[in-house]
């Protein structure tokens, strides 16, 4: 099963390197190559996590929802040359 991320948060159960696992809001748990247990997904998807909310929903599989894009950066506002520059 696939979930959306509702509230980020730090995986405190999924040491990555010298620190945690950070999921963003809109994020999709779990990353690539951790298989959580049921018990972990309860916890995450309920209250009984230290936060004591819902960090993460089910995507229905039945939807036609495609994993996120990631969103598209904006350019930078271009910057006006001064008129005794030109």
């Amino acid at each position: 099963m696939t979930y959306r991320v509702i509230e980020g948060f730090y995986d405190l159960q999924d040491p990555e390197g010298k620190s945690f696992h950070l999921y963003n809001k809109g994020d999709i748990y779990p990353r690539e190559g951790l298989e959580p247990t049921e018990e972990r997904i309860k916890e995450l998807s309920g209250k009984g996590n230290q936060r004591k909310q819902p960090l993460i929903e089910e995507i229905p599989e039945d939807t036609e929802e495609a994993v996120p894009e990631a969103p598209e950066k904006e350019e930078a506002p271009k910057k006006r040359r001064s008129k005794k520059a030109q």
